[in-house]
This record gives C-alpha cells, structure tokens and sequence, in this order.
C-alpha cells in the first residue's frame, strides 16, 4: 500500500506526484510472478479491487500487489462498502493413487532429497522421509536446518554462492536414480542449473507452484506434483516400505587452512567463531547479506533446525540483512545477528533505528575495505580489479556515534570474547571484523558460470 497524488492534481507536475505505474513490480519480480497494480481514486472501486485481491491470493507461489491510495481516499468514508472474503493459496487434494505410483518409484534404486526453504515447516517429515528411505540429503542455502546438518545422510548445500563441492563429488560417487526436490524452484542460486546434481531417471519435483516443473533442468524427465510439502510427505510416508537401510557414516567436514597472509582475521575463522558463539551457544537468529558475507555464511555455518538462518537467493540485493535485522529480532522476539560486508553497511543499515526502539540487533562487519565478490571474481576470470576498493571504516566507532554498542577486532583470538561481549549486551551492538582480503570466497559455482560468460 503506498501513498499517491489526488487525482485533479495528477498530471501537473504535482510535488513528488506518484501515479500506479511508481513502483512497477513485474519486470524484475520475473514474468511468472502475479502482480496487480492498482490506484483507488474512489471508494466506489474497493469490492472490485479486493475481489482482485482475493482472486490473487488464490494463486500458489506468491503474490504482489501495489495499491496507490491518494489521501483524498484515505480521509473518504466508505458507507455501504462490503468486501469478500479474502482466501488463501489453496492446491488441489492430495491423489492417493499418484502417491502410490510415486512410493513404489522412489523406494527402488538410490535416492536423493533436495530441500528447499519452502520445506521450512516439514522438517520433521524431511527427517523421517530420509532415516526410513536411506535417502541422503542435499539443502539449497535457504534450507539450511530444514535437515540437521549433523545428520550422517547430510550431503551438503548447494548452490552459487557458497555451495559445497563434496556435493557433487559424493553424488558422483554413488549417482542417485530419482531426486525428490521439496520446495525449491531450483534457480541458479540453488542449482548453478549444474548437471551433476542430477539423477539418471528423474527429478521427482514437489511445489506450490507448477511454473517450477521443469524450468531449471528441461533437458530431464521432471514429475511435477503440485502440493503442500507437509500433508503430501504425510501421505507418502504412509506405507513407505520397511527394511533396513545401510546408512553411511557421517561425513568428514572439511577442514581448510584459516592462516591467510597475516593482514587480518581468516574468514573462515570468523565464520568457526561464529558457529561457537552464536549458532552453538545462543538461540539467536542468523543472517547473511549478498557479497562474501553470504558465500561464508553459506559454506561454512551448520544447522540442526530450521528457521534459525536467513540468507537471500534469487535476486540478491545488498542490505537486505544489513537493514532486515532489526525486523527479524522485532519480529522473533530475541537477538539476531547480521554477517554483512562492509559494502552492505556503508550502503544501508538500521542501527539508528534499533536504537531508537532498544532492539537486540546485532551486526558482524566483515571489514576489508573492498567489494569482495566483485574483486575476486575479477580475479578468478582473469580481469585486472578496477574500482573495488574503498576507504577503511571504524565501524565500531560508528556504531557509538549512533548510541550503540561497539567493538573492533583484528586478531582471530579475540573473536569469542568480542562475540560474547556482543550477544550479552542488551540492545544494538556492531562488530567490526577485519578480514584477510586476499582470501577468495568460496564462490567456486558463480566463477564458474562468470567464466563460461566472460568466455
């Protein structure tokens, strides 16, 4: 709902005039998504619009709606005006003979779930799908905690930005038949549209959505299931054959070097101290902004439940955990902590704010004076880095000009007690962290594809 110009001042040059055509959703929202855009210049109009709305709201996988409301209509009484009920997405009834045909499918053979964030509140079927089926377990970054990732059938998380590569070695190893994908529209974000996550028969594809079927691999056979994630797993873990299951032991985490060159703190002992203090020892919510905030965050941080990490895919805008923090602690109730690069924090932040209401928003800087993911992945296609650098901020001393609490550190050993100064002061908090900047992300799935384009 955004404010608009009257009408008989439309057109005219008003100050600041805003019309419906403003703030136009659908070209960067993607051509499948529902939009409705809509100016209410009478309040004659408002049963017809919320019978749009209604209508809208029907539809599965999302729905956005832009209505401009001059203050003319704001301030106008609405006498007799009845609106219909508003519903909700709705799918259609669960085919218990599909389901069928589906089970004796995907028990023969080996088999792979891939997890999606719209598998967010099915965790425990996801669970109880794979120790009853042997199936292993793959997550795309927003999934992370859909399935424990201390779980021995735990394969690792895909994807561009920060996606695990003994993903693919371990499927390569042992080639799965079927893939079941649980919630996920398998954009490059997820998939890199990589053929080696592929099975070699078919994607077994579960979503709200049908306009997910087949879109990132169409060079495979997909059976498309339009469902809500929880009843169908429901119904397919009824009668789901019993036997036992040979389950692998649980895989070797990978252990990289964290020394870089000396001229700050290792990223990925940040990120280790992170998992320590914050994920292990706190119930705070996690997120990570775009850049080499979330490539670390992605490849590096481990959950055991959902809901505890929030990271951005599809179209990836900077900011949106450096501002979206201070939502996220309102709305939980408890502290969350941003992992953001220092772009994202020159470039928009809420510390004012949480300030302003006393919020337990809590920020990680990854500090190296640089536009990280752009840097290196210059680097890795062979460009000379032009324009990536900027001046270093105190960020620290930042945060208390704004009234909040701040520290700085440069040395990994002070990590655990800086996090613990953090996560024990009650209201806003900014930890500056100067990182290695010549140590690459792990954006191995994105070079890749920047490669084959700069090619």
């Amino acid at each position: 709902m955004v404010g608009g110009t009257n009408l008989e001042e439309r057109g005219r040059l008003s100050f600041q005039e805003t019309t419906p055509s403003s703030l136009e959703l659908s070209g960067w929202l993607g051509p499948e998504r529902p939009t409705m855009r809509a100016c209410i210049d009478s309040v004659l109009q408002i049963p017809g619009i919320a019978r749009r709305l209604a209508t809208g709201l029907q539809r599965p996988g999302g729905f956005v709606a832009t209505l401009t409301l001059p203050l003319g209509v704001q301030l106008a009484p609405t006498p007799g005006a009845r609106l219909p009920p508003m519903g909700s997405a709705s799918t259609p009834p669960i085919d218990r003979a599909e389901i069928a045909r589906l089970r004796s499918r995907l028990s023969e053979g080996e088999l792979v779930i891939w997890a999606g964030f719209g598998a967010r509140n099915a965790a425990t079927a996801v669970r109880a799908l794979a120790e009853r089926s042997g199936a292993r377990v793959m997550c795309s970054p927003r999934a992370k905690g859909v399935f424990p990732e201390s779980h021995p059938q735990y394969l690792g998380v895909t994807g561009m930005f920060g996606g695990q590569a003994r993903v693919q070695r371990a499927l390569a190893e042992r080639p799965p038949d079927h893939v079941l994908v649980l919630g996920s529209r398998l954009g490059q974000a997820t998939s890199c549209f990589d053929a080696a996550y592929l099975p070699r028969h078919a994607l077994v594809h579960v979503d709200v959505d049908p306009s997910a079927f087949g879109a990132a691999y169409p060079q495979l056979e997909t059976i498309g299931v339009q469902a809500d994630i929880q009843p169908w797993l429901d119904a397919l873990l009824d009668g789901w054959p019993a036997g036992p299951h040979e389950i692998a032991p649980p895989m070797a985490r990978e252990v990289a070097a964290t020394n870089g060159d000396g001229s700050g703190v290792h990223p990925r002992a940040l990120m280790a101290a992170v998992q320590r203090c914050v994920v292990e020892r706190s119930n705070a919510v996690v997120l990570s902004d775009v850049g080499n905030a979330f490539a670390w965050a992605n490849h590096e941080l481990c959950f055991d439940t959902p809901l505890r990490y929030r990271t951005s895919a599809g179209f990836a805008s900077m900011t949106q955990a450096s501002a979206g923090v201070v939502g996220t602690a309102i709305a939980t109730g408890r502290p969350a902590v941003a992992l953001v690069g220092d772009g994202a924090m020159l470039m928009g932040n809420e510390v004012s704010t949480a300030v302003q209401y006393r919020v337990p928003a809590k920020w990680v800087v990854l500090n190296d004076a640089c536009y990280g993911m752009v840097h290196h992945g210059m680097v890795a296609v062979g460009m000379e880095p032009f324009e990536t650098t900027m001046p270093e901020v105190d960020f620290a001393a930042m945060a208390r000009a704004l009234g909040a609490a701040g520290a700085r550190v440069t040395q990994a050993t002070a990590l655990d007690d800086a996090m613990s100064q953090m996560l024990s002061h009650e209201g806003p908090f900014v930890l500056d962290v100067a990182i290695d900047a010549a140590v690459a992300p792990p954006f191995g799935g994105r070079n890749d594809a920047l490669g084959r384009a700069w090619e």
